[in-house]
């Protein structure tokens, strides 16, 4: 069975935020991590890594929601303003 792809900005663009989101702050606590080796009793390394992790998933969420309903490809390049698949041309919703 073949699975229909949406393109949703609104969610493409909350998934890719969230997804910028824990990556700088996971570069943050990497920076400082010898001032704060620890956090919560748990260490740096691995909260960074966990918040590495959530980004990922996050990041192939939003791609999910990036493909055009017509060609099923990822419909471009840019974070913003997406109005027509670069792939084959179609109108994207808004």
């Amino acid at each position: 069975m073949a699975q229909q792809h949406e393109f949703n900005d609104t969610k493409r663009l909350i998934y890719t935020y969230a997804t910028l989101i824990f990556w700088i702050t996971s570069l943050i606590l990497r920076q400082y991590k010898d001032d704060l080796p620890y956090i919560g009793g748990l260490n740096t390394e691995f909260i960074t890594l966990g918040m590495q992790l959530v980004g990922l998933a996050m990041l192939v969420i939003a791609m999910r929601y990036s493909k055009c309903p017509s060609c099923e490809k990822l419909a471009g390049g840019g974070i913003l303003n997406l109005k027509k698949c670069k792939a084959c041309g179609h109108a994207l919703p808004e």
